[in-house]
């Protein structure tokens, strides 16, 4: 037969039991939350990190874009003045240039149109001196953009 002191051991250790389970339930339900949290926090990072991917690939491409870009005026800087490439005004039909802030007034009343293209860049060169310090200062300045 069973005595009352085992009965009361038996008792405190369902309680104990009873007692771990709930604690250990709490806990598992935190964390459930946890993980929970931290998927959806994952989630957010991977959208973050699929937007700066994108953000790159477009920061990249505009690089790209002005590097070539850059790559058209230098090779237009360095091309000898007397070529005009295919497809562009020709030395007849371009407008002429506006003398420069910087030049002398004798340049000015002298009333030399010198041709150039949309962009201001001399087509033909003049064939005098003075017309040809007066271009070459004015190509020294469309070239500085620094």
């Amino acid at each position: 037969m069973l005595s009352l002191d085992q009965v009361r051991a038996l008792e405190e250790r369902v309680e104990r039991a009873i007692a771990a389970i709930d604690r250990l339930s709490a806990e598992n339900a935190a964390l459930r939350g946890e993980l929970e949290a931290a998927r959806t926090r994952e989630g957010e990072l991977e959208r973050t990190i699929e937007d700066f991917r994108r953000d790159q690939e477009r920061i990249e491409a505009g690089i790209v874009s002005a590097l070539r870009k850059l790559d058209v005026l230098e090779d237009a800087a360095l091309r000898p003045r007397g070529t005009v490439p295919a497809g562009t005004v020709n030395a007849g039909a371009a407008a002429p240039v506006a003398p420069a802030a910087g030049d002398s007034e004798a340049e000015a009343a002298a009333g030399e149109d010198i041709p150039a293209d949309a962009r201001g860049v001399v087509l033909d060169p003049p064939s005098d001196a003075s017309s040809e310090a007066q271009g070459s200062e004015a190509s020294s300045a469309e070239l500085d953009i620094f």
